[in-house]
């Protein structure tokens, strides 16, 4: 059986941006990819919540040694990305770097920065 790895279908999610979805289906394609690879993804052991301040909005997941699972909407986290819908998706299509939005104030970070990059190294 030919299996793909986080990075492959991290990939294939990025064609599904390209095309113009919406945020919470690109979203629930990328938590579909960390649920797949838990593996891959076991030194990561974090919680995330994304924000989309126009539209509510709003996803908190976590990873335990790589396991992914949905968080409750209160739940605190180690770091949440807020923004407009457009500028989140904008950082996901590559259409804007992801520090380029936060220097230009389209994105802003709470909490633990590192976290976020370690699950960046992925996406």
């Amino acid at each position: 059986m030919n299996q793909t790895t986080l990075k492959q279908e991290i990939q294939q999610v990025y064609t599904l941006a390209d095309s113009h979805c919406s945020l919470p289906a690109l979203m629930d394609a990328i938590c579909g990819v960390l649920q797949r690879h838990p593996q891959e993804l076991a030194h990561l052991t974090h919680s995330y919540r994304l924000v989309s301040t126009d539209t509510g909005y709003t996803l908190a997941f976590g990873l335990t040694e790589g396991v992914y699972v949905r968080l409750p909407e209160g739940q605190a986290v180690d770091v949440e990305v807020i923004g407009k819908e457009q500028n989140l998706l904008a950082v996901f299509q590559r259409k804007v770097a992801p520090l380029s939005a936060l220097l230009l104030g389209r994105l802003k970070l709470k909490g633990d920065k590192s976290a976020l990059m370690k699950l960046a190294e992925f996406l």
